[in-house]
């Protein structure tokens, strides 16, 4: 049984798992995507494939502490991720799918780890 962090407003974070990379990393994918088009750049990852073999590698290191974020009907619709494993912790990349974006999704997911991280005492980027 997965742990489940908070529940409000139809938006569940829980802990991240192996299979939610596939998810997590089309979201990755849309999101910033949709960011560098609507600035005329070119996106920072090539496809949602290469999104998932990297959030695989995140989501499989013991040193990432990650959250997800699903909807109601227990489609992922975000993640963030907390990088303890150094002297300064790093957060991110954080993303939320570009549907449900503006509904304060990323506010939660950065609300859930920067407590963890000034729990720690670690500085952050």
């Amino acid at each position: 049984m997965d742990k489940v962090f908070e529940q409000t407003s139809s938006v569940i974070l829980r802990g991240g798992r192996l299979e939610d990379a596939l998810p997590c990393g089309t979201i990755l994918y849309e999101a910033f995507r949709a960011i560098a088009e609507q600035h005329g750049l070119v996106p920072d990852f090539p496809s949602a494939e290469f999104g998932a073999d990297m959030l695989t590698e995140i989501l499989g290191n013991p040193a990432v502490y990650s959250v997800v974020a699903e909807a109601e009907d227990g489609r992922v619709i975000g993640s963030n991720f907390l990088w303890e494993g150094d002297t300064i912790a790093g957060i991110g990349p954080t993303t939320v799918d570009p549907a449900a974006q503006n509904r304060s999704v990323g506010r939660r997911l950065m609300e859930h780890v920067l407590p963890k991280n000034l729990g720690n005492r670690a500085p952050s980027l």
